[in-house]
C-alpha cells in the first residue's frame, strides 16, 4: 500500500496525478469451534484499530463494532460470518462453523421396592432421537461409587442413592434418584404343629400383626384361623407399605394309639356278636396272637380288621376262656412303639 503518482506528456504538455492504495484488511478467524449445546462460545477474529464488525448468521445481524462475540451454542451446525470494515473503508469477510453436540438429557425420580424386590432403573438419554449418529455412553454411580455398569438400564435391590452419567464426547447429562427398600411383614409360623382332635380339639395359627391377610385353601381374612384338620395352611400378609410375606405350616395330627378289645363274643352265626373284634384308630403295625389253654396258638392276624369267628382248623372252638396277645405300634414317629397287651376273651353260645 502507498501513495502512487502518474506523469502524463503530450507535445510540449505534462501533467500529474497521484492516488493512495491501501490493502483490504486481513482477518484470521478460527475455521470452527465444537462445544456442548447450551453452552457459551467466545468466537474472536483480527483487532483492527479504528473498523467495524458486522457478524451475521444465516443472513441475520447478531452483533457488530466489535472483533468478539459471545454466542449460545445449539445443536447441530451453524454458519456464522464476520464482515470488517477498516478506516479506509476496506473491507474483508471471513467464517466460521460452530458445531453444538446435543448433551443427554437422563430423567430418574425417587421410589420404594419391597425387600424381596429389584427393579430396573431406565436411564436412556430422553433426547435419544436427536442423539442418531453419536455414541452415547453411560455410567452408573451408587453411593457416590462407580458399579462399573455401562447400561442404559441398572437392576438395583439395595437401598441408596442411584445416579447415572450420560456422555456424548466431553458433554454429559447426568442425574440421581433415591431408592428405599421397604421392610417385609414378620411371619413366625412354625414349619410344623401337632394336635391330637380328640383330646386337644382345634388348633390356633397366628399370623402375627399385618394390615390384611389371606390364607389358604379356605380363603380367610382373619389375623388367625382354627384348625380341625391336619394339612398344609399358608397364609400371606400386607403390611402398611404394601409389601407382602408368605409362610405355610404342616399341621400334622399326632394322637397316641388306642385299642379297644371286646371280652366275649358268641360266635353262633345269629347276626350279633359273632365276631370277636379289635378296635383302635392311630394304629400302625399290628398282630394278634390268640392262644388255647394248652398256649397253642389258633388264631394270628396282622389287621386289626380282620376277626376271629371262633374256629380253629375248621371246628369252633368250645366254650371257655381263651388268652390273647397284640403287639402293635403307633401311626407317627412321637407314638411309634412298640406296645404290648394282653388280655382274654370269652366265647360264648
Amino acid at each position: 500500500e502507498g501513495q502512487y503518482a502518474i506523469l502524463f506528456k503530450y507535445g510540449g504538455c505534462n501533467a500529474t496525478a497521484s492516488a493512495d492504495v491501501f490493502v483490504n484488511p486481513v482477518l484470521d478467524t478460527p475455521d470452527s469451534y465444537t462445544k456442548c449445546a447450551g453452552t457459551t462460545v467466545i468466537a474472536n477474529t483480527s483487532n483492527i484499530a479504528g473498523a467495524t464488525y458486522i457478524w451475521t448468521n444465516n443472513g441475520n445481524i447478531i452483533a457488530g463494532n466489535t472483533n468478539t462475540i459471545s454466542i449460545q451454542t445449539s445443536a447441530g451446525k451453524q454458519n456464522y460470518f464476520v464482515q470488517v470494515t477498516d478506516i479506509h473503508n476496506c473491507f474483508a469477510i471471513d467464517s466460521f462453523q460452530l458445531t453444538g453436540i446435543p448433551i443427554p438429557i437422563v430423567h430418574l425420580r425417587d421410589t420404594s421396592i419391597c425387600a424381596n424386590q429389584s427393579i430396573i432403573i431406565h436411564g436412556e438419554a430422553v433426547n435419544a432421537s436427536i442423539l442418531q449418529g453419536y455414541q452415547i455412553k453411560y455410567e452408573w454411580l451408587f453411593n457416590n461409587t462407580v458399579t462399573g455398569k455401562t447400561q442404559s438400564d441398572f437392576t438395583a435391590t439395595a437401598a441408596g442413592i442411584y445416579e447415572i452419567r450420560a456422555s456424548v464426547e466431553e458433554c454429559i447429562g447426568d442425574t440421581s434418584m433415591h431408592l428405599k427398600v421397604n421392610p417385609l411383614p414378620i411371619l413366625n409360623l412354625p414349619v410344623s404343629m401337632r394336635f391330637c382332635p380328640e383330646s386337644d380339639g382345634d388348633i390356633v395359627i397366628d399370623a402375627g400383626a399385618a394390615d390384611s391377610y389371606i390364607w389358604q385353601p379356605n380363603s380367610e381374612s382373619s389375623r388367625s384361623i382354627k384348625v380341625s384338620h391336619k394339612g398344609i395352611y399358608s397364609v400371606t400378609v400386607t403390611n402398611s407399605y404394601n409389601c407382602s410375606n408368605s409362610a405355610k405350616t404342616e399341621v400334622r395330627e399326632i394322637c397316641p394309639p388306642r385299642l379297644f378289645v371286646a371280652d366275649a363274643f358268641s360266635p353262633n352265626h345269629d347276626g350279633t356278636n359273632d365276631l370277636f373284634n379289635v378296635y383302635g384308630v392311630h394304629i400302625g403295625k399290628y398282630h394278634l396272637l390268640i392262644f388255647n389253654r394248652w398256649g397253642e396258638v389258633i388264631f394270628e392276624s396282622l389287621d386289626k380288621d380282620y376277626a376271629w369267628n371262633g374256629i380253629y382248623k375248621e371246628d369252633m372252638m368250645p366254650i371257655g376262656v381263651y388268652p390273647w396277645v397284640i403287639t402293635y405300634e403307633g401311626d407317627t414317629d412321637e407314638y411309634k412303639g412298640p406296645y404290648k397287651l394282653e388280655g382274654s376273651v370269652t366265647v360264648v353260645k
